[in-house]
């Protein structure tokens, strides 16, 4: 019944006569001429076929005529790998023959609506697996994707913004796998195969903006273009980000690099390598790095998300064509916050198409955990790397460097995997400590992200490898990986880190030391710092009985509680890194 037989006029083209031989078996009763058992293939075949289905006894054939066998059709008894087989094509063919096989996912109309998430807990969890976020933010994104709105994530510099980007479209919006049976039509393949569909969200097409883009760059226009052979410059149309991303979308647009033909564009599924998609997503990083109004300025009743929303596609001919915006497309920026006097650059009416969601760094209740997960990041970047000393082993990965320290894999309150570090060695340990102690305090002014912590565990780490002593290591991590961006800092905030630097394991020295750089303030000043010490305490301990005013004084208990000053640091007297803040202290930096 599988047998394929050759297409007329085609060497890898075949077709299945059973097709047209099941109706008959199951619709007649009657004798019909032996010649014409399957008609299409002519009388010599189909009597050869007759005689194969009389012998597997499927029908009678008496002389020149042949009928249907009652109960042929019936599955036939056991499991055997043959019979489960026959079984399987014969119900697959069936189906297929009543039209009721359904051998593939249901598409994606382009006016279908984004969906919501059937077990948002469970994908919160997996993405918890890779980063270290709060899941209430997680939450709000989310909302505004929903809702219909674009986004744009703002924060401190390594906070895992554009990971974000990159990882929310394909996780939150991954379907489940189904499998499907499918007839098929070559001879080096079972008669019927079993296949899984899955799409994996939406794929998410990054770009980072520059301060030169314009139309050009978001939609397109006309592109200088070099021929690489005779050198002859030519001139085309270049399609933009956007357009390259919603070209994705549709049939015929050879993976986003030409139109679709005329008419009513054809959606389909994007494939991205491996993966399936429901469509693809824009990233912009640096969001306001561009001249926004300028660039997007002609899209903001594109992006106001309506009915039947369009993009206006330049072509060759000078024409414009109308490029459909798939309902449940969005666009997701990142935006440094340190950046973030850029919002005054972009109009009230492009405001409104975004919502605005800060991505900030862990607070210190996920202290331990941070550190843990920067660990571990450090460690798997020197394993691949090629640094032999550091290993890793288990399911999920502990990465370790014997004798040293490691990354183990632990969970949390909610069961989200995270990672905690253990050193094992006193110097580890001390060193470990003395650069949190340093990195919370410089938090307090100004809160900068996990990226940075893994820089500079990686730095200290390849210092030990290379011989550095732990002090030296961790003094020239900081140097190096930390120092230049205290340039942010105002003056009053750099002299305190250098008086806990000076001072540590000296909590009198400290106190004394805190108390001057306050009384030097100005009035307006002095509020704004007793407010970032304020906020730190809160953050830790739940609240705080700093008061913001100007004739506050703050006792030693409270200093003491900011900054952990009465433990020494691992750090030499007047090492590298305290040599580089005294020169921006001094405006001797860059």
């Amino acid at each position: 019944m599988a047998l394929l037989v050759p297409a007329e006029g085609s060497a890898d083209q075949y077709s299945l006569p059973t097709r047209a031989i099941l109706p008959r078996l199951q619709d007649t009763a009657e004798p019909h001429p032996v010649e014409e058992f399957v008609p299409e293939l002519g009388k010599a075949d189909s009597v050869t076929l007759a005689g194969w289905y009389a012998e597997a006894g499927l029908i009678d054939v008496d002389g020149d005529t042949w009928r249907p066998v009652s109960g042929a059709l019936a599955p036939p008894p056991g499991d055997d790998p043959a019979s489960t087989m026959y079984n399987q094509f014969l119900a697959t063919l069936r189906a297929d023959l009543a039209g009721a096989l359904v051998s593939d996912l249901d598409p994606v109309l382009l006016d279908a609506p984004l969906p919501e998430v059937e077990n948002l807990a469970e994908r919160l969890r997996e993405l918890g697996n890779e980063l270290l976020f709060d899941s209430a933010v997680v939450r709000r994104v989310y909302r505004s994707l929903l809702a219909g709105r674009h986004v744009v994530l703002s924060g401190p510099p390594g906070t895992g913004k554009t990971e974000l980007a990159r990882l929310l479209p394909s996780l939150l919006w991954r379907e489940a796998s189904q499998t499907f049976s499918r007839l098929t039509r070559s001879p080096e393949q079972p008669p019927v195969e079993t296949i899984t569909e899955q799409r994996h969200g939406y794929a998410s097409v990054i770009v980072t903006a520059t301060e030169d883009w314009g139309v050009r760059d978001v939609v397109g226009g006309i592109g200088p273009r070099l021929d690489g052979q005779s050198g002859a410059l030519s001139y085309t149309i270049e399609y933009g980000a956007l357009t390259r991303t919603l070209l994705l979308h549709y049939d015929g647009t050879g993976g986003g690099k030409r139109l679709p033909p005329a008419g009513a564009p054809a959606r389909r599924d994007h494939h991205d390598g491996k993966d399936r998609r429901r469509g693809a997503w824009l990233v912009i990083d640096e969001f306001t790095r561009a001249p926004i109004d300028a660039a997007f300025g002609s899209l903001l009743t594109t992006l106001s998300g309506g009915e039947r929303a369009s993009l206006a596609v330049p072509t060759a001919s000078g024409e414009q064509r109308e490029l459909p915006l798939p309902r449940d497309f969005r666009i997701i920026g990142t935006l440094n916050s340190f950046d973030r006097h850029f919002l005054n650059q972009i109009s009230e009416a492009m405001k409104r198409r975004f919502d605005f969601i800060d991505v900030l760094p862990p607070p210190p209740s996920l202290a331990d955990f941070e550190q843990g997960i920067a660990a571990m990041q450090a460690l798997r970047r020197l394993l691949r790397d090629g640094r032999k000393q550091i290993v890793a082993d288990g399911d999920p990965l502990t990465y370790r460097w014997p004798d040293v320290l490691r990354a183990e894999p632990t969970a949390d309150a909610e069961g989200l995997r995270r990672y905690r570090v253990v050193a094992e060695s006193d110097d580890a340990r001390a060193a470990l400590g003395s650069f949190w102690r340093i990195f919370s305090a410089i938090r307090t002014f100004r809160q900068l992200g996990t990226a940075q912590i893994v820089a500079i565990y990686t730095n200290l780490l390849a210092g030990r490898l290379v011989g550095m002593g732990w002090d030296e290591a961790l003094d020239t991590a900081l140097a190096d990986a930390l120092a230049d961006q205290l340039q942010v800092l105002s003056r009053d905030e750099q002299r305190t880190i250098d008086a806990l630097l000076e001072h540590a394991g000296q909590p009198e020295g400290f106190t004394a030391a805190l108390r001057a750089i306050l009384r030097d303030l100005p009035p307006g000043r002095r509020e704004g710092y007793l407010h970032a010490l304020r906020e730190r305490d809160a953050a830790a301990n739940g609240s705080s009985d700093i008061a913001v005013r100007e004739d506050s004084q703050l006792s030693d208990t409270q200093i003491l509680r900011v900054f952990a000053a009465a433990t020494p640091l691992s750090l030499p007297t007047l090492g590298a890194f305290r040599r580089r803040l005294r020169d921006l202290i001094g405006e001797r930096g860059l």
